[in-house]
């Protein structure tokens, strides 16, 4: 019995990093024996088209690093000018403000609906044709821009309620209960 396994769908014996590893090491030239144009071993095995897929995740990482590193030194400058140009009792009426739409976007929108929104959508994608994909999307589109229309006009509609949730203390405070 062949140790080769006969379902394409197997898993090769060695593990998958020696194995990307090795190909890379013999990368055939166009012509040779189980070679392609380019170097790509035939059968399509796991290389990237693009050439390199260590070397690309690791840029890839570092320019998601650098620019996560950036975003923070430019908030940190954002704060220090907001601290050196506003008085305390607006930058904290700003914030109060600013931290309502803060928690419904974290409640209602980052996680329910990444959970939710892209197997979905990754279904449709690989399973169905482009135009039940498009219809999908306009769908939940519509159905997002409704859902975020409402909870806009009730945000502003309880305004009042909802900064007494977030800043009780303010309340005694009429001139910061108002600004905010």
């Amino acid at each position: 019995m062949s140790s080769t396994p006969q379902n394409p769908t197997s898993l090769p014996e060695d593990p998958p990093s020696q194995v990307e590893e090795e190909a890379e090491a013999r990368a055939p030239m166009a012509g040779s024996p189980g070679g392609q144009v380019g170097g790509a071993m035939a059968g399509g095995g796991g290389e990237d088209p693009r050439g390199g897929g260590k070397r690309v995740m690791v840029r890839a990482a570092g320019w998601v690093g650098l620019l996560t590193l950036a975003s923070r030194v430019l908030g940190l400058v954002r704060d220090m000018v907001v601290a050196a140009l506003f008085t305390k009792s607006t930058t904290d009426a700003f914030f109060v403000a600013f931290t309502i739409p803060n928690v419904l976007r974290h409640l209602l929108a980052e996680g329910a609906l990444t959970i939710a929104f892209i197997p979905i959508f990754t279904d449709y994608r690989q399973n169905r044709g482009e135009a039940e994909t498009k219809g999908f999307l306009d769908a939940a589109w519509t159905s997002l821009t409704v859902i975020l229309l409402m909870v806009s006009v009730v945000g502003v509609l309880t305004a009042p309620w909802l900064v007494r949730l977030f800043a009780w203390g303010y309340v005694s405070d009429p001139a910061k209960f108002e600004l905010a």
